[in-house]
């Protein structure tokens, strides 16, 4: 018999994509404008699909089951030794190592809300208490009292800065406050710090109770190959990787984060053209009548929108363009959307087919 448990499930909605707009409208997907689902327009640098392209020979072969070569970038990467970091298929994968070394059924979990629904339906999964603390009465930015209040005795509080959708940052010194007060562990989503500029891995060697996941996929562009990581203290790594399913990244995925790793400075000239695009956007989008950009720390923005303009996303996909609808998160008021910072080309198409749908 089927666990009962997902009788009550629903499978994590991934948002539109290309395909559906050439389902729906005929629209190859070529000429699809794709800003829903916070990845990054820019394709690596030469020499990380040069890696590529070599691992592909090797795939009849296992990758390194250890990842030697990528811990040990990713070491210097973070300064932090390899025992401190564990690796997975995506930082979903790690999510879910998370909750199979920690969460039992019935253990109370807390969740920011809004916030990247993952968190809850891998709860699900494990049969725990979900407590969501609400963040919209506070603009959607964490207040520490009220979320200890409510989520101090969890066994396990996860957090997202930037926080997937409002693009906002844990506030200065709130997370030592979090760590602690709380009574269980404290998870930390930082799949988008690249862009903030900020970390807390730097507080995993004096906080047991702190484990920080993060993703190649936005910063590093690599979001087809699922390649993900945490910070933990070494007994916490030790018990993720015996969860972690065997050669669970691809040969061609470790060798594309390894080169990826040695060509950061690539990457931060890439991010400040994002970051310069993501304030152009605020700015022009705040001049479209029924349109609320938040501030945003991330490669992308939440946007609130007038309810008389509650179908923008189905228009906009009827003119190529995708942005990810939002409005029936937990947690939010009212119609939300959030759009990926594109290329500059892409961004004017977006705020061309904005003004279009909203006049």
């Amino acid at each position: 018999m089927q666990r009962s448990v997902l009788t009550y499930i629903e499978g994590y909605d991934p948002g539109i994509f290309p395909q559906d707009a050439e389902e729906r409208y005929g629209i190859a997907g070529g000429q699809v404008t794709n800003l829903a689902s916070n990845e990054n327009p820019y394709k690596p640098p030469g020499s990380v699909l040069e890696a590529i392209e070599t691992s592909i020979g090797q795939v009849n072969r296992y990758p390194d089951p250890g990842y030697r070569e990528l811990k040990g970038e990713l070491s210097r990467y973070t300064g932090l030794p390899p025992e401190n970091i564990a690796l997975g298929n995506g930082s979903t994968e790690i999510l879910d190592m998370v909750c199979k070394v920690f969460i039992d059924p019935f253990d109370r979990i807390s969740i920011i809300s809004p916030s990247y629904t993952m968190y809850a339906l891998m709860g699900m999964i494990r049969e725990s208490t979900i407590e969501f603390v609400e963040t919209r009465e506070n603009g959607y930015r964490i207040d520490v009292d009220f979320l200890m209040k409510r989520a101090r005795d969890s066994k396990m509080i996860f957090l997202c800065s930037p926080n997937n959708p409002t693009g906002m940052v844990l506030g200065d010194g709130q997370l030592e406050e979090i760590l602690a007060d709380a009574e269980g562990m404290v998870l930390l989503d930082e799949a988008y710090a690249e862009f903030a500029g900020i970390s807390a891995i730097d507080l995993v060697a004096d906080h047991p109770n702190l484990v920080v996941t993060r993703s190649m996929s936005k910063f590093f562009s690599l979001a087809g190959l699922r390649v993900g990581y945490c910070i933990a203290g070494a007994d916490i790594v030790e018990n993720l990787e015996k969860v972690r399913q065997p050669f669970s990244i691809s040969s061609i995925g470790e060798a594309a984060a390894t080169a990826a790793l040695r060509e950061v400075p690539y990457y931060e000239k890439m991010r400040e053209v994002l970051l310069s695009e993501r304030e152009h956007l605020v700015e022009k989008i705040s001049r479209i009548p029924g349109l609320y950009p938040y501030p945003s720390r991330a490669n992308f923005l939440m946007v609130r929108v007038d309810p008389g303009l509650s179908d923008i996303v189905e228009s906009l996909m009827s003119m190529g363009v995708l942005v990810r609808d939002i409005g029936g998160l937990s947690g939010l008021d009212g119609p939300h959307i959030r759009i990926t910072v594109g290329t500059p080309g892409e961004n004017e198409i977006l705020l061309s087919s904005l003004e279009k749908v909203t006049s």
